[in-house]
């Protein structure tokens, strides 16, 4: 690895994030970065894995149109628990967002009783191409 780029989230900002960046030599992805942010009723995919890789959960991400700064949330058709997150969610073949939060609780309780128990959130690509054209 070299150089990390690293920013920190301040919980009380919402066009702030808490995201590291690493550039590792040899490393080959076909994830492109979209600089698209989805709207409401987008269907995305999200993947991810859990339990250190120990389980894959692929499911869709539907957009509620809830925007909150660099953020934006969508219901999924499975309930994302605690090592979902830092997963990418696509739009098009593109990565359009990561995993930062979710509602459901490990023992399948929301978090926040308001919000659906599938509410989860996501950070915006294009504020990860931002961040790279500035580093």
């Amino acid at each position: 690895m070299i150089n990390p780029i690293v920013f920190h989230n301040d919980e009380n900002d919402s066009d702030s994030y808490d995201i590291a960046v690493y550039s590792i030599p040899n490393a080959k992805s076909l994830l492109v970065l979209s600089d698209v942010v989805p709207e409401k009723g987008d269907v995305l995919k999200s993947c991810s894995w859990r339990m250190l890789g120990e389980e894959y959960v692929e499911c869709n991400a539907i957009v509620n149109g809830l925007k909150d700064g660099n953020y934006y949330a969508a219901e999924t058709d499975e309930q994302l628990k605690s090592g979902s997150s830092g997963g990418p969610v696509f739009l098009n073949g593109e990565v359009v967002g990561i995993l930062c939060a979710g509602n459901c609780n490990d023992d399948n309780t929301p978090c926040n009783t308001e919000w659906p128990l599938n509410l989860c959130v996501f950070l915006s690509s294009k504020v990860i191409l931002k961040l790279l054209e500035k580093n």
